[in-house]
């Protein structure tokens, strides 16, 4: 069960509830499905290192003896076998996520994307499949934190267009979640989807009114298309911040920038000169501020700019402009860890509806 979208919400090109899934029959399909039965089981309960290794060798060994079906056999037996742990406990396929997540890695790592795109898929049919019409709203969250942590995956395997499909079904489930709309945002101006990033970071500051990064990424793309006197005003304050870090940083870069876009030159003089004295470190202000000055026609005070620049040591840590262009990594990260918890609390949930899910895959 999902909530309706919001108008103007992009939508998911595969929503949850819409499983389209290969059926295949016959007892090599009920084969396969107690094979994966039996991995599940034993990774619940033994080296999940050495299950790994022998589930990447029976899919393999599958693969290689049927070339043409193999996918799809494969696709068609663990499905068989979720479906079955569906109708007695949904929540307990969450458990089976971690399976999939170590065996996405493990393919990933090998270079074998076609496995990675299978293992990927059952993870998102796992999540598709925890979503039930009578789901309160905790267990949402849960699969909402679920979807996130697996978008931190994709982005791993720069996915990225993927993974804002991801968030896109999490923000169906907790549409307030704050982080999840920015990192969504956030993925979308990376693909240049304007009017869909605004919309999600329009909604995260209509929850939280003083969250900076929102208040930061909004005023960036407003001032792309138009930079109005409120884009303007929005920088200053973030500049203004008493707060030393990346955020103040590129506030003030835009500023700037700003006033550079409209040739207002002696203005930028000013505004790049008080940024570089307080965030000395920062060598794009003394950089930006050479460039004003030469503009202007302050030749001597350019080459002064100039020559601070080269012997200015840069800082160590990564730039805060780097931090504003990188995949949202820190926004997703605390789910993770949410979600690897709830999957542990499960296995014996799931340990207890793989035994009489056996008797169903006869």
């Amino acid at each position: 069960m999902t909530t309706p979208a919001a108008a103007g919400e992009p939508q998911s090109s595969n929503p949850a509830g819409s499983l389209s899934l290969p059926q295949v029959e016959g007892d090599r399909a009920h084969d396969l499905t107690r094979s994966y039965r039996e991995l599940f089981l034993d990774f619940a309960t033994g080296d999940r290192e050495a299950v790994i290794d022998r589930a990447a060798a029976f899919e393999r060994t599958t693969l290689a003896a049927e070339p043409k079906k193999g996918f799809e056999k494969l696709s068609a037996a663990d499905s068989r076998l979720f479906a079955a742990i569906e109708e007695r406990r949904p929540q307990a396929l969450l458990a089976l996520a971690l399976f999939y997540r170590d065996l996405a890695h493990r393919y990933f790592s090998e270079h074998d994307f076609g496995l990675l795109m299978r293992a990927n898929r059952a993870t998102e049919e796992l999540l598709q499949r925890m979503v039930q019409p009578e789901s309160d709203e905790p267990e949402r969250r849960v699969v909402a934190s679920a979807y996130q942590s697996f978008a931190l995956d994709l982005i791993g395997i720069h996915a990225t267009a993927r993974a804002a499909e991801m968030l896109e079904n999490a923000l169906r489930l907790a549409p307030d979640d704050v982080p999840a709309n920015i990192a969504l945002a956030t993925l979308l101006q990376r693909e240049e989807r304007y009017a869909a990033a605004a919309f999600r970071l329009d909604r995260a500051l209509a929850i939280a009114p003083e969250h900076r990064e929102a208040h930061l990424r909004r005023a960036v793309l407003r001032g792309r298309t138009d930079f109005d006197a409120r884009a303007a005003s929005e920088l200053e304050s973030l500049a203004a911040s008493p707060e030393p870090d990346w955020i103040t940083i590129v506030a003030l870069q835009e500023r700037g920038r700003g006033l550079l876009a409209k040739g207002r030159f002696r203005e930028a003089i000013a505004w790049f000169s008080g940024a570089a004295e307080r965030f000395p470190a920062e060598r794009s202000f003394q950089i930006a501020l050479a460039f004003c000055q030469h503009r202007a026609d302050h030749r001597d005070a350019a080459d002064d700019s100039a020559t601070a620049v080269l012997t200015r040591a840069a800082a160590l840590e990564a730039g805060a402009r780097k931090r504003f262009a990188a995949p949202p990594v820190q926004l997703l990260e605390p789910r993770r860890g949410e979600t690897l918890a709830a999957a542990e609390a499960r296995w014996e949930e799931l340990r207890g509806a793989l035994l009489p899910a056996a008797d169903s895959v006869q």
